[in-house]
């Protein structure tokens, strides 16, 4: 009797086991496969747009630069390379032709080029502006700082023969990280990842997460982090985005030059601070504070180099609430924060 009890409870512990593992397999199998038909809707067969092979470099240049006609996910690249409707390099009569010039936060990946916010911005000056043809040439690149803008706004840019120029230099990352590497900060752990991670999206974006929320417990330190005087940054910024909006207003041509876009803010809550800063996977030697005073820097130095070359500064990303429905992470934007950017 007790033998046939035992054998009973055990077969099913067993089978209890087997029913848990298997509904964990079930767990991690959706999960992957719903992962890989965003990514395939996004980015085509590339785990982030910047992997896609459907970038390409540019021989004038040396950029990275979209290739021209490529589709993939529900980004579209015109013949002429750019993420816009089809227009042609000769200008049109009755035409205002504006390009967007930036990183990834212009290129706009998270959305397809319909909800872009420079495809929504356009479409409302449009309107607005009836009887005018309203053309616009999306310029922006992953990776891109001022420098790299410059290169794109001279070479493929400007031979368009913009009357608007619009730019989102996102130079705060990219002077941050050269100034880790020339410190040695160059070894980061956080970023390792495990040979399952290489396979799987799923497990990849958990060992990422939880990279991310060991470094958010020391998010507001400073200690062990990058030493650095924003203030010296900003003004080299200052310096190449005075000549960056020289260059583009050399024919009297509108420029705008727009804030930093950011989910962190000043008036969130610590709390709020440190959920928003997913930025530390790549930065993990700034602390919140110290982002923050480089957002305030850069800003203030983006006014400067304005007022010199007489731009138009506009704080576009001031706007969108500074959550997951309007950022799809640290700086790039929803399908409801392109319309509130770009309205």
């Amino acid at each position: 009797m007790f033998t046939k009890l035992f054998s009973t409870e055990r077969r099913c512990e067993v089978a209890t086991g087997l029913v848990i593992v298997a509904l964990f397999g079930f767990g991690l199998g959706g999960g992957e496969l719903v992962l890989r038909v965003q990514q395939l809707q996004r980015f085509g067969k590339a785990v982030t747009v910047e992997r896609s092979e459907n970038f390409v470099v540019d021989q004038a240049t040396g950029l990275l630069v979209p290739r021209a006609g490529a589709k993939f996910g529900r980004i579209q690249i015109n013949s002429l390379g750019f993420r816009s409707p089809e227009i042609t390099a000769q200008k049109g009569p009755d035409t205002l032709r504006i390009a967007f010039l930036g990183s990834s936060t212009t290129f706009d990946p998270m959305v397809g080029n319909d909800d872009m916010w420079t495809h929504v911005a356009s479409t409302h000056l449009r309107r607005a502006l009836s009887g005018c043809n309203v053309e616009f040439v999306n310029a922006g690149a992953p990776g891109y700082g001022s420098q790299a803008i410059m290169k794109r706004l001279t070479e493929h840019v400007l031979p368009l023969d913009p009357d608007i120029v619009v730019v989102l230099a996102g130079d705060v990352a990219n002077d941050a990280n050269e100034l880790a590497n020339a410190m040695g900060l160059t070894d980061r752990p956080n970023q390792r990842v495990s040979m399952l991670a290489k396979i799987s999206i799923l497990w990849a974006k958990i060992e990422k997460s939880i990279a991310v929320i060991r470094l958010q417990r020391a998010a507001h330190s400073d200690v062990g982090k990058l030493e650095l005087e924003p203030n010296d940054l900003a003004e080299e910024f200052g310096e190449r985005l005075t000549e960056l909006v020289r260059t583009a207003n050399q024919t009297n041509r509108l420029v705008v030059l727009l804030t930093q876009a950011s989910r962190v803010k000043r008036t969130q809550s610590k709390r709020a601070q440190t959920m928003a800063s997913t930025w530390l996977y790549y930065m993990p030697y700034l602390s919140i504070p110290t982002y923050l005073e480089l957002i305030d820097a850069y800003n203030g130095a983006l006014r400067i180099a304005a007022e010199k070359q007489r731009a138009v500064v506009v704080d576009a990303f001031e706007s969108v609430p500074a959550d997951f429905v309007h950022f799809a992470d640290a700086t790039h934007l929803t399908k409801l924060g392109d319309q509130i950017v770009g309205g």
